[in-house]
């Protein structure tokens, strides 16, 4: 199968991406585990870290961990990737029985080892820190028939090192230059040839060892009560098919029961957007990070899952200020991204991921779902096994029973909706009461603010005076918070909240507002201390 081929078949498939909504019903082996091959970089000691910790918490054998000595550079040549990953991982996969066919001596044209493969028994190839990221054009493998063939905008050979990984089962059948075909896109139960003809690669990645292991308990924890929280979806891109995408995907999460807040401004969603109990993020079109997500400190809750599209957004993924997937990760979120430009019709979709997700698939099977090429810019930062939707059970089902503050938001927002509003606001004072937490103090002062009760309002949004350093994403709320307070005349409580929180502000315009806005409020309180303090700050910003 040439690279051409592929490009002719996925291209009117295009047309069909919306609206096809059928109910998934894929379910993980329960001897999955056993099934995953773990790569490491054995010239790194990050890279070994964070294997053991995989595979110590997901019970994977050892034997199923592949040492490479390979570069520790994101990006590299096609002669590092052969030499130093493809080759001696596809000897060690032979060796180890997990490619089962013939191995030859011999490469092809693009230096790939020649096989004659019949089949493989791996479920995931999980690849952890360290190793290389993306693979650099080179021009001179560019074949004589691809020139001829290929159209000009897919002729190109630069890419991710998984999406080539991918390929293994292929072997020489493909060409290097250009993309192939995904079979298992938008493929609700896969026959054994298209599981066969492509291995899943997931990788263990970030700005720090600490990060990625947030990312591998996190979804372990999340597992045991099923992911949920709030859905953020940031409408207003350059690209109408994209805003279709994500549309879908918001459909999907409320139909679930999933509370989505929407944002359909051009931007992306502000600083000061209150993002506390983040279960998924689907957004675009900025190419570094920006929002809440560019607050230092930011996290997500435990196994969210999300991603931002742009053509570079997996530049580097080592990164928690660059581009989208380094500081999604750094927040807890796992994600998906591009290594370079791969057209916005060969990204992951969003809305297709939300339904194999909903439908019970791990992360590892939804992305893969999700993606229409290989051999591509794709690459998945998080744990393939990862399954955060209980299959055949909506999230709305669990939510009653949820623990803790997002628990008893969700019985207290459900008994607003039934009229119950006092007893929704006894319900979150109790939980308050019981562990303060900053979600319960902005949602209780909100409801009694709401309910016109501004003394109990002001005692619920005085929690915040008592925290020293807000940060991540509690600052947003406590900005909320010296606001409300402001409004219900506590003028005084709203300045000790601004005070701590303007030390933790990122550079940005809303930085720039939230001094504005507490020194305008400290000279009408006679606090000329401050006043002049933050006037000096607001020259400076």
């Amino acid at each position: 199968m040439t690279r051409l081929a592929a490009f002719l078949r996925v291209l009117p498939v295009s047309t069909l991406l919306i609206g096809w909504s059928a109910p998934l019903a894929a379910q993980l082996d329960p001897g999955v585990a056993s099934r995953v091959v773990v790569v490491a970089n054995a010239a790194c000691a990050e890279s070994k870290e964070v294997a053991e910790h995989y595979l110590q918490r997901r019970g994977i054998p050892r034997e199923n961990l592949v040492l490479l000595e390979a570069p520790t550079d994101e990006t590299i040549s096609w002669d590092d990737y052969l030499q130093a990953v493809h080759n001696p991982l596809v000897r060690a996969l032979h060796h180890g029985g997990w490619l089962q066919g013939l191995l030859g001596s011999i490469h092809d044209s693009a230096g790939r080892l020649r096989t004659a493969l019949e089949g493989h028994r791996i479920d995931y190839l999980v690849l952890s820190r360290n190793l290389p990221l993306r693979i650099r054009h080179d021009g001179g493998r560019v074949s004589e028939q691809a020139a001829a063939e290929v159209p000009d905008q897919f002729r190109r050979n630069r890419g991710s090192v998984e999406a080539q990984l991918a390929l293994i089962p292929l072997g020489s059948r493909v060409e290097i230059t250009g993309y192939v075909p995904n079979p298992l896109f938008r493929q609700q139960a896969p026959t054994a040839a298209q599981r066969q003809a492509v291995i899943r690669v997931a990788r263990l990645d970030g700005p720090s060892v600490a990060a990625v292991k947030r990312l591998i308990d996190g979804g372990i924890q999340a597992e045991r009560t099923q992911l949920w929280g709030r859905a953020f979806i940031d409408l207003g891109g350059p690209h109408t098919r994209g805003d279709e995408w994500l549309r879908g995907a918001a459909d999907r999460l409320e139909n679930a029961g999933l509370p989505v807040v929407r944002d359909t401004r051009r931007a992306a969603f502000a600083p000061s957007t209150p993002m506390d109990g983040l279960a998924l993020y689907f957004g675009w079109y900025a190419e570094h990070v920006e929002g809440p997500f560019a607050i230092p400190g930011f996290r997500a809750l435990a196994g969210a899952i999300g991603f931002h599209i742009h053509s570079f957004s997996a530049t580097t993924v080592r990164s928690d200020q660059e581009y989208w997937v380094g500081p999604l990760v750094e927040a807890g979120v796992m994600t998906v991204g591009n290594v370079y430009e791969p057209y916005l019709e060969l990204t992951h979709h969003p809305d297709l991921m939300v339904e194999a997700l909903l439908g019970g698939s791990t992360l590892g099977e939804a992305a893969f779902y999700a993606l229409p090429a290989l051999g591509w810019q794709a690459v998945l930062i998080g744990d393939p096994l990862y399954r955060p939707f209980a299959e055949g059970r909506r999230p709305a089902e669990l939510a009653e029973r949820l623990p803790g503050p997002v628990g008893a938001v969700v019985r207290a927002r459900r008994l607003v909706q039934e009229g119950a509003v006092d007893r929704a606001a006894e319900l979150l004072g109790e939980a308050q009461q019981r562990r303060p937490h900053p979600t319960l103090a902005i949602e209780l002062g909100r409801l009694n603010q709401e309910r016109g009760e501004p003394a109990q309002a002001r005692q619920a949004l005085r929690f915040f005076r008592e925290l020293a350093s807000p940060r991540g994403e509690v600052l947003a709320l406590a900005i909320e918070a010296a606001g409300r307070l402001t409004d219900l005349g506590d003028d005084a409580a709203a300045i000790e909240i601004y005070a701590a929180c303007i030390k933790n502000l990122p550079t940005s315009s809303w930085r720039s507002e939230v001094i504005e806005r507490a020194r305008d409020l400290a000279f009408s309180a006679g606090d000329m201390a401050r006043y002049r303090a933050w006037s000096e700050l607001l020259k400076d910003s």
